[in-house]
């Protein structure tokens, strides 16, 4: 099971990724929309679940915040960190604060306009093997 912190662009991308595994993440985020768009081959709806709290059972926290934000939410983070961020020392606050944390890297040009996000650049995304069921996903 899946939570991801954050649902700007990079945070949509991840969830439409998801949702194309199977999968409904969790999501905490600060602002919330109504709907949740991507387009990317077409526009698709992003399926979410809105929460104030991860649930116990989320196996992976996908961290989607500027670096800045880190210090903000670090009380939210469940289980195994996995940061996809803009900016430095993200990772290394995560490891500090809570003995975990993986660096994941995301090359996708991606921008938000509200609840919609558009990838205008496709890339990759490289994370460690210690989180291959990430990767799969």
């Amino acid at each position: 099971m899946f939570g991801i912190i954050g649902l700007g662009g990079v945070g949509m991308l991840l969830a439409h990724f998801l949702n194309n595994a199977g999968y409904v993440p969790y999501v905490v985020t600060r602002t919330r929309y109504s709907r949740y768009l991507i387009k990317f081959g077409g526009e698709h709806e992003i399926r979410v679940r809105l929460v104030d709290k991860l649930p116990s059972d989320v196996k992976y926290t996908l961290i989607a915040v500027k670096a800045y934000d880190t210090e903000s939410i670090i009380d939210k983070v469940v289980n195994t960190p996995v940061v996809f961020q803009n900016g430095i020392g993200g990772v290394e606050l995560i490891r500090e604060r809570l003995g975990v944390g993986y660096g994941a890297v995301i090359t996708y040009g991606v921008t938000r306009s509200e609840g919609t996000v558009e990838v205008r650049g496709v890339g990759e995304v490289i994370l460690p093997s210690s989180v291959s069921e990430v990767a799969d996903a």
